[in-house]
């Protein structure tokens, strides 16, 4: 099942679909990521981009970190 996600940054409206279980969370980060009323969206944007990208890589090496060990 999926779930609608609407939110609106400087004035444009978007609407995301995501898996139930995962929509309140996605919710409440987009929330806590984006400035919605900044008049510069593009700075928010990549500021977002750049944070998500950054948990992914510590993740990675938490990950390789874990596999390295059990071998």
């Amino acid at each position: 099942m999926s779930e609608k996600i609407v939110f609106e940054i400087n004035g444009w409206k978007y609407n995301l679909f995501v898996e139930d279980n995962f929509a309140s969370y996605l919710q409440s980060e987009i929330s806590k990521d984006f400035n919605l009323s900044t008049p510069d969206s593009r700075k928010a944007i990549i500021h977002a981009y750049i944070k998500a990208k950054h948990e992914l890589f510590k993740q990675e090496q938490e990950i390789n970190k874990i596999i390295e060990s059990m071998s």
